[in-house]
């Protein structure tokens, strides 16, 4: 996995290419972290568009992440996810506790 990160105003964008697996753990962490403690920061979006494999560890990471974003009023949107894995968030009831938009 590697990653990029930009800002639209209130909006951080954390855009993941690859795999995104357990061995990613920390360097996602790190990445995200500073957005929950940036003031300007309202909404952390992961843009999966260039995100080519995921597996259950990753639905682990997202719900850390929510877990410490939501507290202080962050929220977090998928967006740009293909086909396949728009179909495993949806299995895994991800749409119900993210905002989830595909490709």
């Amino acid at each position: 996995m590697s990653h990029t990160l930009s800002h639209e105003g209130p909006v951080s964008i954390i855009k993941i290419q690859g795999r995104f697996v357990f061995s990613e753990h920390q360097a996602f962490r790190d990445t995200y972290t500073p957005l929950i403690d940036r003031t300007e920061t309202k909404v952390i979006r992961l843009d999966l568009s260039a995100v080519n494999f995921i597996d259950s560890s990753t639905l682990g990471m997202l719900l850390l992440m929510r877990e410490r974003a939501q507290p202080v009023g962050k929220s977090i949107e998928l967006v740009e996810a293909n086909e396949t894995v728009i179909k495993l968030l949806k299995i895994a009831n991800f749409h119900k506790m993210f905002s989830v938009q595909g490709a």
